[in-house]
């Protein structure tokens, strides 16, 4: 049975605009996803500490995304230091840091988690070895951040 040309063209037609319709709802959910606070995306929540570099590095390749993550050790005089910075989005420029000590017990604690984002993220750190502070440094070679660590040396 043959369908008139009328009742075909209303066919294409309703089944365009459906797809149209899904298209739209699909970039709604993915636009909404990309403004998420956040502490809800992933790599937002590091643990307040770890036993060794491994599990270090065991968290942060599982919590990657699609970022490549790269980090700074450091060792001075009575305070080692370790930076950990990831941009774990497909599309979205924003980095997460989180810089870890080892205290005299030999645990990694957390001493700070930042998150960086446009106009500039973070491209790259450094720690001070005089005054014993972790710089984080934007793209433009902008100090975004400086953490002071001298009160934890000896620690």
């Amino acid at each position: 049975m043959a369908l008139e040309p009328d009742h075909a063209i209303r066919r294409a037609a309703n089944a365009l605009i459906a797809s149209k319709r899904l298209a739209l709802i699909a970039c709604l959910l993915l636009a909404s996803q990309a403004v998420a606070a956040p502490d809800t995306l992933p790599g937002a929540q590091a643990p307040a500490d770890f036993a060794s570099l491994t599990d270090l590095r065991t968290w942060v390749e599982a919590n990657k995304g699609f970022g490549h993550p790269q980090s700074i050790a450091t060792d001075l005089v009575g305070l080692q230091v370790i930076v950990v910075w990831n941009t774990p989005f497909s599309g979205r420029n924003g980095t997460y840091v989180h810089t870890y000590r080892l205290d005299a017990t030999r645990r990694w604690h957390r001493v700070d988690t930042s998150f960086f984002e446009r106009p500039e993220p973070m491209s790259y750190a450094y720690v001070d070895g005089n005054s014993a502070d972790v710089v984080y440094v934007g793209p433009s070679g902008r100090t975004l951040k400086k953490l002071p660590l001298a009160a934890l040396r000896f620690k």
